[in-house]
């Protein structure tokens, strides 16, 4: 019996703690829930400074919006009691880790040019040109005007694009040499 209540109540104290899980990391533009045991009678007071909006704040629960800037942030909540009383605020640091990508130019080329490789920063991500995947390579063999879009994911699942355009210049067409 002994055992089973251990269990039991490490079980309990897992859960509870899991619905505030904190420090946090989330991704630019995520909306992400954040909440307390609910104590019947409480009321609780979310304050955040440094980005995103807060939404649904007079329960347990709040939503929040983040917003698109990098950077360390801190939600507090502090309970009331039905008794008036004022609870020590619990406090959430939460970091955006949205990464930032940057794609060099590509300057206008002409059709059969050497293949070349796209270069973009952070390296480790997926190149899309005119809706296909190049694996970051590219062969102008036809001419035209070409889009190519960076996508990169970094370890906090937080994605980024960036992207260029370049002209693919056909060859002159010559005629042949004519004489008289």
């Amino acid at each position: 019996m002994k055992f089973i209540f251990t269990t039991l109540a490490l079980f309990v104290s897992f859960t509870l703690s899991a619905q505030f899980s904190c420090p946090d990391t989330v991704c630019a533009g995520d909306s992400i829930n954040y909440w307390v045991q609910n104590t019947p009678g409480s009321t609780y007071n979310w304050a955040l400074t440094g980005g995103g909006t807060l939404i649904n704040a007079p329960s347990n629960q709040v939503a929040i919006n983040w917003g698109q800037a990098n950077g360390t942030y801190t939600l507090t909540v502090t309970e009331t009691n039905s008794q008036g009383c004022i609870g020590n605020p619990v406090v959430c640091l939460i970091e955006i880790m949205q990464p930032v990508v940057q794609v060099l130019p590509i300057a206008n080329i002409c059709q059969d040019s050497p293949a070349f490789n796209f270069q973009a920063f952070p390296a480790g991500g997926t190149w899309i040109v005119n809706g296909n995947n190049s694996g970051g390579l590219f062969n102008p063999l036809t001419p035209g005007i070409y889009n190519a879009t960076y996508t990169y994911t970094n370890i906090a699942g937080c994605t980024t694009s960036a992207g260029t355009s370049f002209t693919v210049y056909p060859l002159p067409n010559t005629s042949p040499v004519i004489h008289d």
